[in-house]
């Protein structure tokens, strides 16, 4: 079976030709604070994946404000398409398809990996473990 990769995409759900006709004369960039991915330092995007948005973005030359929202909020603002936003770091699927816009991958990351003791790898290869991570749409640990 072919593994594939987990990229990290940036979500827009607006046209930057409108950016200059409409009342705010800057764009929101949602992001949710999951170290080491993604946290802010001196007011500007750090991580693994803040390091590369936050220089797409200054390049960009693009006027910007950071904005610490929870995921599912900024799904929900998305949708809405209300305002000139970025959510930073969302999985392109299907199902966002039929309301955000990507752009190109900022990030690639490497299969996720588990590490634990023999005794307890009895216990995650269990089904009911398995369903579990398979219906959850949104997991972090660290």
């Amino acid at each position: 079976m072919q593994k594939k990769p987990i990229l990290f995409i940036l979500i827009i759900a607006y046209n930057l030709t409108y950016l200059s006709n409409a009342d705010e004369h800057y764009i929101r960039i949602y992001y949710h604070e999951r170290t080491p991915y993604y946290k802010i330092e001196d007011n500007k995007l750090t991580g693994i994946v803040g390091s590369k948005a936050q220089q797409i973005l200054e390049k960009s030359k693009v006027p910007y404000r950071l904005s610490n929202i929870p995921a599912a909020r900024q799904i929900e603002e998305v949708k809405i398409n209300k305002k000139h936003i970025c959510a930073v770091g969302w999985f392109k699927n299907k199902e966002r398809e039929l309301f955000a816009k990507y752009t190109m991958p900022i990030y690639q990351d490497r299969p996720a990996v588990l590490v634990t003791t023999k005794n307890q790898l009895n216990v995650l290869n269990k089904k009911k473990h398995r369903q579990l991570a398979i219906r959850s749409k949104f997991i972090y640990r660290h």
